[in-house]
């Protein structure tokens, strides 16, 4: 999966539990013009476990547009 190699280029060789849990969801069908909510404390990796999904989404979407 091209998400994990883009993590590792960055250095990041693991994943925090709610990283595991909410990245898969939101990567898949089973968000799309749905909500996620997260409950979790601070320093868990909430925030990277929502950006990086979109992060990585953008940057496909980009290159399919230069691509064309």
């Amino acid at each position: 999966m091209q998400i994990i190699n883009n993590l590792r280029e960055m250095g990041i060789d693991e994943l925090f539990p709610v990283q595991m849990c909410v990245i898969p969801h939101i990567m898949t069908a089973n968000v799309v013009g749905g909500d996620i909510c997260v409950s979790a404390p601070t320093g868990s990796g909430k925030t990277l476990a929502y950006a990086i999904p979109i992060v990585n989404v953008s940057i496909y979407f980009f290159k399919y547009l230069h691509m064309s």
